[in-house]
């Protein structure tokens, strides 16, 4: 068996096998020695079958997988000894193992390889960021916040809306386009912030006091980038709002014996106060220590500049595509707005996933410099996070990412977070002028 690697770029080999007649037939030997280990046939003790019996019952099969191990064989030494690192296993068609006259399987397999690297000065990067504090005027405002999110509503009809009411009402977008969605029924619009639908409208401010059930507002808002419908995300849209109910907002005291006992291990206001404070302190070091990573990954990928393997990068584009249209598409948008918008953010959509893979490349070498592990007790407590968020049962997801290709991802993903936190606990931090947080906080005990 003979193998040859012909570089053709930076990402790119093609690798050529041969499989002489005669190493075909010690490899068919070999698979009908093991075979007449497994098999019963009447007869015969297991072990003591003839070959020229196995040969004759299952020769045509145990040929065709004795090929197919013997070129896979030699291709994985071909890989091991050119130290190559492909991006998935070529797929290797029955009509390739074909033996020649000769009786040899002559194989010539494209394969797409990530480029060599070296990796260099990953450790003590440097990274500038805020220094984040935690004021009093925090506190209040995630007090605020908690009293809102247990407030109760009560619908009243015998008097116009007052400002810091809430209204529901249904809402018409109008484009200057000519395009639009469609309508958004029984959406809440907050007097007091100047929201509609969570989108921020000072308009509301001043229209919306003196609304009557039925009322017409007429509001101009310009639709933020996290709108759920991202073909129309930052556009000029005119709304108008019909009011169907008039709600006022009746919010619990701070200090309240009732208000309190939603929190765990909280008596009194001042201590809910130091709970509050800690976990704004706990949201702050979490955002100083993402955007410490973030630097360091922006760093690594300046410091290791490559290529990307074409299929790679245009494969992880086209899904990554196909993700946006499904959501455009679970939004209700118009076919046609989703094909507009899809071209409008095809560069950025490009630069997205192409820093996205090399990021994850080089976290890769990182953790593989370090000797990163993950144990199945690292992968199962990520797997409770996961069922937590998406809410679905823990045994389901256990379930799913037992397949192979899932595990690894996962495994990847895990890795990764470890090799990012290597970069940041090794980096040489300073800091910048103050900044200020406005992180929340989740305080309230589970239900």
């Amino acid at each position: 068996m003979v193998f040859e690697v012909e570089r053709r770029g930076e990402t790119e080999r093609t690798i050529r096998i041969e499989v002489s007649a005669k190493d075909l037939r010690k490899q068919l030997e070999s698979e009908l020695h093991q075979l007449s280990r497994r098999v019963k046939i009447p007869g015969f003790r297991p072990g003591k079958v003839p070959m020229s019996i196995l040969e004759k019952r299952f020769g045509a099969a145990v040929k065709a997988d004795a090929m197919r191990g013997a070129v896979e064989r030699e291709y994985q030494k071909a890989i091991q000894e050119n130290q190559l690192r492909p991006v998935q296993a070529p797929s290797i068609a029955d009509d390739q193992l074909k033996p020649d006259e000769q009786g040899a399987v002559r194989v010539e397999l494209e394969v797409e390889v990530l480029p060599p690297l070296v990796l260099k000065d990953y450790k003590g990067l440097r990274a500038t960021v805020p220094d984040f504090e935690v004021t009093d005027e925090h506190v209040d405002t995630e007090i605020q916040k908690l009293r809102m999110q247990h407030s109760s509503v009560q619908e009243v009809a015998d008097r116009p809306a007052q400002k810091d009411d809430m209204l529901v009402a249904d809402l018409i977008y109008r484009f200057a386009d000519g395009g639009s969605i469609p309508e958004q029924k029984s959406r809440t619009l907050h007097l007091e912030r100047g929201e509609v639908d969570r989108i921020p409208c000072e308009e509301l401010k001043t229209k919306g006091p003196g609304a009557t059930i039925g009322s017409v507002l007429k509001l101009s808002v310009v639709l933020p980038d996290d709108f759920p419908i991202p073909a129309v995300r930052g556009k000029d849209a005119q709304i108008d709002c019909i009011v169907t109910k008039i709600l006022k907002v009746v919010m619990p005291d701070a200090g309240s014996a009732e208000f309190l006992a939603k929190f765990e291990d909280v008596k009194t206001e001042a201590g809910l106060r130091d709970v509050v404070r800690s976990s704004l302190l706990d949201r702050v070091r979490e955002q100083r220590d993402r955007m410490i990573e973030d630097m360091c990954v922006e760093q690594l990928i300046d410091r290791h500049p490559f290529s990307l393997p074409p299929k790679l990068r245009e494969n992880a584009i086209q899904s990554e595509r196909e993700r946006l249209r499904r959501r455009l598409l679970d939004n209700s948008a118009a076919i046609e707005e989703i094909e507009r918008h899809l071209l409008e953010v095809e560069g950025r959509l490009r630069d997205k996933v192409e820093h996205d893979l090399r990021a994850a490349i080089l976290l890769s070498r990182v953790a593989e410099a370090e000797s990163i592990q993950v144990s199945e007790a690292e992968m199962e407590a990520q797997l409770r996070v996961m069922s937590a968020m998406m809410q679905i049962p823990i045994q389901d997801l256990v379930e799913i990412y037992q397949r192979p290709d899932k595990a690894t991802a996962l495994l990847n993903n895990i890795r990764e977070v470890k090799a990012r936190r290597l970069l940041r606990t090794s980096a040489v931090t300073s800091e910048s002028e103050k900044g200020k947080t406005s992180a929340g906080s989740s305080l309230a005990r589970s239900p």
